[in-house]
This record gives C-alpha cells, structure tokens and sequence, in this order.
C-alpha cells in the first residue's frame, strides 16, 4: 500500500495552516500594542516612542506578510486535492477525511498521568513517543473505499502499545463508517494499513 496524496500531504497542510494562524495573531497583537502606545502616548506618555512604534508596525507587517504567504501555499496544496475529489470522488469525503483523521488521533492519544518523583514531574517517555506517532495517523475516505494509515513507533514498548489496540482500532473505524467492510490490519515496513470497501 502506499500512501494517497492526502496522506502525504495531510500533517504539513496543518502545520502550514497553524503556523499561518499563529503569525497572524501575533501581528493583530502587535498591532493592537502600538494602538494603545499611541493612544497614551499623548495623554499619559512623555516619552517619544517613534522608533519603538515604527520598529513594531514592520514587524507586524512581516509576520502579516508571512502568515498570507503560508496561507497561499496551504491554498494551492489543498486545492490540488479538493480538484481531484470534485472529479473523481466528493468534497463530503475530503470532510470525512479530515474530521475522521481528528477523531481518530484523539482516539488513539494515550494520556498518562505524570508521576512525580520529588515534586519534579516526569512524563513517560514510552507513551510520549508512542502519541507522537499516532499524532501521523491519517484516514482517507473515498466513495470505493477508506485507508487508514498509522505509523509505527520505532521503540518495542510504544509499538506494542499500539498493537494492542489494533481490536479497538478496528471497532472504532467499523462503527463510524458503517457502511464499509473492514479488513484486518497490514503490515508494511513500519507502519500499519486497515482497509475498508464499500458495501
């Protein structure tokens, strides 16, 4: 099996996206910080803060100017895909797609409670490196059938963390997509496929 171009593209499209939204909330701060400088800057302020002002007005014009640059690159990725699904396939899938993906990661997200060993809190390195590859898992839906793609981790104990839950994993995809046959899992150097056809 290999991966679908919504695969492939499926974890950069959100980091992309993110990114893009945290550029843009940084520049709306950084303008609203220079609102308010101005505002008190005749009234309570004696200070010239020129310099200062025009130096946070750039700075906001280029995280603005980087957030719409990443916007336009998360634009042409997902329209390549959003094409194809209008020809070949539906935008209700790509829906499907992308919200299942979502549902699935929080599905398979292990939250372990920290142990503390003298008031210095540890987090189970196992279990963050297990998350941090369920955090690739990707389900693609299409009209024929869905692709459910996991990566494996690299480490024995968070593998077989989640090759334990292979029985739940299946369970969940069958009950939200009824309307598919679910196959048993696939493995395929590391990582594992669990394949759905139409009814």
């Amino acid at each position: 099996m290999t991966k679908t171009y919504f695969m492939r593209v499926f974890y950069s499209v959100w980091k992309i996206l993110s990114l893009s939204v945290l550029f843009e909330l940084l520049s709306l701060i950084i303008r609203l910080f220079i609102f308010f400088i101005a505002k008190f800057q005749n009234t309570v302020l004696k200070l010239d803060l020129t310099t200062v002002t025009n130096f946070l007005t750039n700075g906001s014009q280029i995280l603005g100017n980087v957030a719409s640059g990443l916007c336009t690159v998360f634009g042409v990725i997902i329209s390549k895909e959003m094409i194809y699904r209008l020809r070949y396939d539906s935008l209700r899938n790509l829906s499907k797609s992308m919200s299942g993906t979502f549902k699935i990661r929080r599905f398979l997200t292990h939250r372990e409670i920290i142990k503390k060993d003298n008031e210095h809190p540890q987090i189970n390195q196992i279990v963050k490196k297990y998350n941090r590859a369920v955090n690739h898992a990707v389900i693609d839906v299409r009209s024929s059938q869905l692709v459910l793609y996991l990566k494996l981790p690299k480490e024995y104990q968070a593998q077989k963390m989640l090759k334990d839950m292979e029985v739940e994993i299946k369970e969940e995809i069958a009950s939200a997509y009824p309307d598919y046959l679910i196959s048993t899992f696939e493995r395929k150097k590391n990582s594992l496929w669990l394949k759905g056809t139409r009814k």
